[in-house]
């Protein structure tokens, strides 16, 4: 799937897929250039910030978390 938002294409077949939640209503993703986006079941796509994605993945997907970012720093 490929869609433009905000003047920038986000193309599902050329990006990473990052994890999916349990559900499979999202899938997250990260683009050849570094940007992190949602797509969503009903086909809408939503870019997010690197900071959005390090959250969700810490708390639902840490593997995928250490394996595209390394290991947290502990507070």
């Amino acid at each position: 799937m490929r869609k433009r938002v905000n003047g920038l294409v986000y193309d599902t077949d050329k990006s990473t897929l990052l994890w999916q939640d349990n559900d499979e209503r999202r899938s997250y993703y990260e683009t050849k250039n570094g940007r992190f986006f949602i797509l969503y079941k009903t086909g809408e796509i939503d870019p997010i910030s690197e900071d959005r994605i390090r959250d969700v993945l810490i708390e639902y997907a840490y593997n995928v978390y250490v394996k595209r970012f390394g290991e947290p720093e502990e507070a």
